[in-house]
């Protein structure tokens, strides 16, 4: 049975699925859809043209799809998409974005915490974790399993490769590789994501190949590399993709 606190303020324009919980003082504009077994926090604000899927917990104080912070924008009716099981906590805000063709999008199973911001057209895959106090810019691009560090900045139009960690305290201005970490000062990647690749299952053999594969890379012998792996292909797949920040280099 979904429950809608008598404080709450729902349009009647809401699309609210079953077995959702609404919070006191949350207020749901118009044109929103709230996907089953969501809980929505008190204070939360779910402004227009916003998408939940199901299971998504959004804690107190939370604001998601408000207007992109971008002057060029001018009122288009543009989206913010959630997938399935996200998280999201106590005062954070995600955008929607200023492509009438492309929502701002968050994947499946993502763990954002406490006043972080997501910013409009941002693409953020599944399993990824944004630790408190980050803040991405427009059109940045996160990976599947990356973790963001807490306190992080990073510039628009980055990338963030697959499984990357970046460390807390990181300020961001260009792409980070896949299965790696950056961070120190000054900013650079500095090795493999080790825990990262571990908890992922990529071990043995695959981790081997992997860590011989980005050694190229760090020698600057990218049309070396032979896509024998999952991971590998993927690599291979990142570098071959446009850049508009470049990419950041190794620690020497």
């Amino acid at each position: 049975m979904t429950n809608i606190h008598s404080t709450a303020v729902v349009s009647s324009d809401a699309v609210i699925a079953e077995n959702v919980n609404i919070g006191p003082y949350a207020v749901i504009e118009q044109n929103v859809e709230i996907g089953a077994g969501s809980i929505i926090g008190s204070h939360s604000v779910l402004h227009s043209y916003t998408r939940l899927g199901e299971n998504n917990r959004i804690h107190n104080h939370v604001v998601l799809g408000g207007a992109p912070q971008d002057i060029s924008y001018s009122g288009e009716q543009t989206w913010l998409q959630l997938g399935n099981d996200n998280v999201i906590r106590e005062f954070c805000s995600i955008h929607r974005s200023t492509n009438t063709e492309r929502a701002t999008q968050v994947g499946n199973n993502c763990y954002i915490m406490c006043n972080s911001h997501i910013g409009h057209d941002c693409q953020v895959g599944n399993d990824v974790i944004i630790t408190a106090y980050a803040g991405i810019s427009g059109h940045v691009e996160i990976g599947d399993r990356a973790v963001i560090g807490g306190n992080v900045g990073i510039h628009q139009f980055c990338r963030i490769g697959s499984l990357a960690m970046v460390g807390a305290y990181t300020p961001v201005g260009k792409d980070v590789l896949p299965f790696s970490m950056l961070g120190r000062d000054p900013v650079a990647h500095y090795k493999l994501n080790v825990v990262g690749l571990r908890r992922a299952g990529i071990k043995g053999d695959r981790y081997r190949a992997l860590e011989k594969g980005m050694q190229l890379v760090r020698n600057g012998k990218n049309d070396q590399l032979i896509a024998e792996t999952e991971e590998l292909k993927l690599l291979a797949n990142w570098l071959a993709a446009p850049s508009k920040r470049g990419i950041y280099k190794f620690a020497r």
